[in-house]
């Protein structure tokens, strides 16, 4: 084993970083499929976590690109379990932020919204209702309040339209 070895997990986000300069879209997807892979059966330690969190990100960013939503919706909420069980440090508390935003950008507000009020809920026990970072999280509380209920609210309509359609045509 010489110094200059590179493990796998070591070389692997060289290559993102090469496969995303070169918009290589298909080798940068097989890596970080092959990573994210690897990184969900491997066991929790921090550097693990780590590297598991900013790969999801890159992922779900790539997947973003190419409009596909739901398979990132699955790697953030992914993502989303394993925070949970995990002690509420800042890191933790700010990765949950970053989840809650991702999740937001998806169209995902339910599972923004858990997030968004689990954060509330942390700053309100611990004091800091009145800081900068619980501030942004009531915010984006806020606003995915506001979309799930915007949804809730086109549905019905959308199934009152309906029933009155179905109404008037058997008259």
């Amino acid at each position: 084993h010489s110094p200059y070895t590179l493990s796998l997990h070591d070389a692997l986000p060289i290559l993102i970083e090469l496969y995303e300069k070169q918009k290589d879209t298909r080798r940068l997807e097989e890596t970080l499929l092959t990573l994210w892979q690897s990184l969900t059966k491997v066991t929790k330690d921090s550097k693990s976590q780590e590297t598991k969190f900013e790969v999801a990100l890159r992922y779900t960013e790539l997947l973003k690109h190419q409009k596909r939503i739901r398979e990132a919706e699955n790697i953030l909420r992914t993502i989303w379990i394993d925070l949970e069980q995990e002690t509420e440090s800042t890191r933790t508390i700010n990765r949950m932020k970053t989840i809650g935003d991702q999740l937001q950008s998806v169209g995902a507000v339910e599972s923004a919204c858990l997030i968004f009020a689990r954060l509330w809920a942390y700053y309100v026990k611990t004091g800091k209702q009145s800081s900068a970072e619980a501030s942004s999280v009531s915010s984006s509380l806020a606003q995915v309040t506001r979309e799930t209920t915007a949804e809730s609210n086109n549905l019905t309509t959308l199934v009152e339209r309906s029933e009155e359609q179905r109404l008037n045509s058997s008259h």
